[in-house]
């Protein structure tokens, strides 16, 4: 992960940057690919006594699914799955 900036504004963090990874183990029931990835991201986070407490990642799924040889569609199923048992 390389972060571009990091902002605050009280108990507001906003950052943006580059996540780098490779799929080596299953997510969300899809088998590994093994390929990389390299994508732009930003996220808030909400930092209550300096832990957080809340945080929400913005990245381009489809741009992630096209790196990794994945079907969008498919593995758009599989993580609404995955979040609806988690």
């Amino acid at each position: 992960m390389r972060a571009d900036y990091l902002r605050t504004a009280g108990d507001l963090v906003v950052g943006a940057g580059t996540i780098s990874a490779t799929m080596r183990g299953a997510l969300a029931g899809i088998e590994p690919t093994g390929k990389s990835f390299e994508l732009p991201f930003a996220c808030h986070w909400q930092v209550h006594d300096g832990l957080i407490a809340h945080e929400r990642f913005f990245f381009d799924f489809h741009w992630m699914c096209e790196q990794l040889g994945l079907s969008t569609d498919e593995a758009g199923k599989r993580f609404t799955e995955w979040r609806e048992v988690a």
